[in-house]
């Protein structure tokens, strides 16, 4: 059997689609994922692509484009079918072309041929394909393999025409070849948004010819060659022979009762248990009319039970003491249901505590404090036990020391001899029997004072210092500071205040010492003309010489150590006076070291 169309308002199969070589129509809309899918918004369309350019043509190469949907809901078009949506050229920002300004778009379709269809006709004599064009702004000019089949004659501006809600129908009928062909839409769209959409409309023109129609009418749940529900549909006889089913599907009609007894009210109809009975009779129409029993047969129940509940759970069911009962009741659905109870009523329990514990014993029985406690707990039974707590907690106490001993020495604690510093604890017992815990943090005073070894980068002296004056220097000298200027090992005595006599030493490395002159006279006469720092270091890694004025103007820089200043700035000679001087350099291990002073310049 051919394939068959159904007919809608806006929907007609053509014939050509029958051909397998030829394309699934419905795949050539933009958006499209197969003949029934559509991608999501968001995505890229392989099948379309798009470039921009000017009037002329494309002017950028041609991308994947963009799934945008509606951008503009209540303005733009929406499809009927399930795999059509817009799509745009990506400027970035989805259908939104703003910073663009107006633009002229072009949208790229590749469709593939066969030499001839069924019939034999050659491709370029019964090709034609249908289709709907929507745009924001408008469909400018179609063409198929460069052969233009549409161009734009209205007379609003294109720029701004409203062809995201006019529909563009064209009949591409010109330019198609074997093979692969190339649809080409040029698009123009002023911002805010860019958008385009193509959907197929198989309502435009095609070749075929025509059988009688056929107007059949059937039952409900009845087909005829296939179709089941009321519409006109579009059989393919030959290659180029349609015909049109008229089909009327009438209605059958069918009513189901739903009724509801007790098991001890059965038979119902002549009917015992649950289940659907159904009866067939014709309607008028001669269709069938089938009448339904949803007959529901309801349990009646015999229910045993054994409860034991406690004492204070009492009245149970409205029963206090232990024994059998037997009562009617009617279940949710009014039938009847026998209970039979076989009830046992548990006893509860009381006990009564005296206990003392220790502090640190505690929590005891969830209890951590003195005093008088009642519990309900339960018992082997299940049932509640009341406890009643006197709680007596006796103190725990502890003690803590804090001792400072001089290095080497030790500290009697309880009998042991400690001598590394730590926290220590010895446990002895109260006279109620609990704990009493003694904690010595034991401390060794400090031996070092004069800090770590260092290395002096941009000095000629270096000033060490000790905590007190009391201090006695490697040269017998006391005080709290002492000057040195050589590299070498350095040491110092004090006595602290825990009377411990502590001695220290410290190694210092002079890297680099240096000497800046404070004046100098560049009077031409030989002799102290020009301002040059000296410096133990032969060659710097890195060095600049600056000198300001008071102003705070560069008046002279140099990135030589062996380059002075002769008091000149920009060929001038610069006044007597103090000028402010920065010195920065790195040698070795001496990184980034900044030096400042001042220089007196006479004449």
């Amino acid at each position: 059997m051919k394939p068959k169309h159904k007919l809608l308002p806006f929907l007609l199969i053509c014939w050509s689609q029958t051909h397998a070589q030829l394309p699934n129509l419905l795949e050539l809309n933009t958006a499209a994922n197969g003949p029934n899918a559509m991608l999501a918004v968001g995505a890229l369309d392989t099948n379309w692509y798009s470039a921009y350019g000017n009037a002329s043509g494309p002017t950028s190469p041609f991308v994947p484009s963009v799934v945008v949907g509606n951008c503009a809901p209540g303005y733009w078009y929406n499809s009927p079918f399930p795999n059509a949506n817009w799509i745009a050229y990506d400027f970035g920002a989805g259908c939104n072309h703003e910073p663009q300004g107006c633009v002229d778009l072009f949208f790229r379709r590749n469709v593939i041929l066969p030499a001839t269809n069924n019939c034999g006709q050659a491709v370029d004599q019964y090709f034609c394909l249908g289709m709907d064009f929507f745009a924001d702004n408008s469909v400018f000019e179609i063409k198929v393999n460069g052969v233009q089949n549409y161009l734009y004659t209205l007379g609003a501006d294109p720029y701004n025409f409203a062809g995201y809600q006019i529909i563009t129908t064209v009949n591409l009928c010109e330019g198609w070849q074997t093979g692969l062909n190339t649809i080409l839409i040029h698009i123009k769209s002023c911002p805010f948004a860019e958008g385009f959409l193509a959907q197929v409309n198989t309502t435009a023109f095609h070749n075929y010819v025509e059988a009688p129609p056929v107007f059949q009418t059937i039952c409900q749940g009845e087909d005829f060659l296939g179709y089941a529900s009321s519409g006109a549909y579009i059989d393919t006889l030959d290659c180029d022979t349609i015909r049109t089913i008229n089909l009327n599907v009438l209605p059958s009609w069918s009513n189901t009762q739903t009724v509801s007894i007790c098991e001890n009210e059965a038979p119902y109809d002549g009917h015992y248990t649950s289940g659907v009975y159904a009866d067939t009779m014709q309607a008028i129409n001669g269709c069938d009319s089938i009448e339904s029993l949803n007959l529901i047969v309801r349990p009646v129940y015999a229910i045993n039970q054994t409860v034991n509940v406690c004492e204070n759970e009492t009245p149970y069911e409205g029963y206090s003491s232990s024994g059998v009962y037997i009562d009617n009741f009617q279940t949710a659905y009014g039938c009847d249901s026998i209970r039979t109870l076989n009830l046992t009523v548990l006893p509860i329990s009381e006990n009564n505590l005296a206990v003392s514990v220790c502090q640190h014993e505690t929590p005891y029985e969830g209890h951590a404090t003195s005093g008088l406690y009642v519990d309900t707990l339960t018992s082997a039974n299940g049932c509640d036990s009341i406890r009643t707590l006197q709680l007596l907690v006796n103190q725990d106490y502890q003690v803590d020391t804090g001792i400072t001993i001089c290095a080497g020495a030790s500290y009697n604690f309880n009998g042991l001899l400690v001598s590394n510093a730590g926290v220590y604890t010895d446990t002895l017992p109260t006279a109620l029997g609990c704990d009493s815990v003694i904690v010595l943090d034991l401390k060794i005073a400090q031996t070092d004072f004069l800090g770590l070894d260092t290395t002096v980068c941009n000095a000629g002296e270096y000033v060490l210092t000790s905590p007190t004056e009391q201090t006695v220097w490697f040269d017998n000298t006391v005080g709290k500071t002492k000057k040195i200027e050589d590299t070498g090992h350095y040491w110092a005595t004090i006595s602290d205040v825990n009377g411990c006599e502590i001695t220290d030493s410290i190694f210092v490395q002079f890297s680099i010492k240096s000497f800046v002159p404070n004046v100098f006279s560049p009077n031409d006469d030989g002799v102290n003309d020009c301002f040059l720092p000296n410096f133990s270091e032969p060659v710097f890694s890195t060095y600049r010489l600056s000198v300001f004025d008071r102003w705070g103007t560069l008046l002279f820089t140099t990135f030589n150590q062996d380059v002075c200043w002769n008091g000149d700035y920009k060929g001038k000679k610069c006044n007597p006076g103090v000028y402010a001087w920065f010195i920065e350099f790195s040698a070795g291990f001496c990184q980034k070291v900044l030096l400042k002073g001042d220089v007196t310049l006479l004449r």
